[in-house]
């Protein structure tokens, strides 16, 4: 059954006879600004979490508008200090280099590298429509917009990581970057199940 179907005021009244396959709120877990969010609410409660060394710290920013994101981020302040050092230092190499993910997008879209105000700068710029008619026309369904791999509608939600560099390379597969998608059941609050198949991408 669809998410948006689910009728979570009839589960919770009866949870003995109720059996649903989906989380209340789901979108705390899969999309990533509200993941950073969640995260961090988890680890003020439990601080001894395995998370505290296992999750990048995060920046949550929104942003509407390219020209509005020096505003967007005020209260950025690690990513705002990584930046200003980085702008000091010529060689790329010697950079704090942050990874920015849309929250509401997938399979990669919309993933870019930076290490300086001008190049965070820069990539918003290269998303913003080159006319109001376009955006509006564009109503953020479609598509994604050519070279950019991601929908007008994605570009409002961020989340700024500092960058693991270098990053697991297999010598074996050609020292390509790669991911993994592991399948896991959970229930209740919460047993995890996790299948021990785990699909590769390269």
């Amino acid at each position: 059954m669809p998410y948006e179907s689910l009728d979570f005021d009839y589960i919770s009244s009866h949870p003995a006879t109720s059996l649903v396959n989906s989380y209340m709120i789901r979108k705390a877990l899969i999309r990533k600004h509200y993941l950073a969010k969640t995260v961090e609410n988890y680890l003020v409660k439990n601080p001894d979490s395995v998370l505290k060394d296992h999750v990048k710290r995060s920046e949550a920013f929104e942003v509407d508008f390219a020209e509005f994101l020096d505003d967007a981020l005020v209260e950025a302040w690690d990513l705002n200090e990584s930046m200003e050092r980085n702008a000091e230092k010529e060689e790329e190499e010697e950079r704090e280099w942050w990874i920015l993910k849309p929250g509401m997008s997938d399979r990669g879209q919309g993933i870019r590298l930076f290490s300086t105000m001008e190049e965070l700068q820069g990539i918003f710029d290269g998303w913003e429509p080159e006319s109001d008619d376009e955006g509006e026309e564009g109503g953020g369904e479609g598509p994604p917009e050519e070279g950019f791999g991601i929908m007008t509608s994605h570009l409002r939600h961020f989340i700024a990581q500092p960058y693991i560099h270098p990053p697991l390379l297999l010598p074996s597969m050609g020292n390509r970057k790669f991911h993994l998608r592991v399948y896991a059941l959970t229930v209740g609050a919460m047993r995890v199940y996790v299948y021990r198949d785990v699909w590769r991408s390269f």
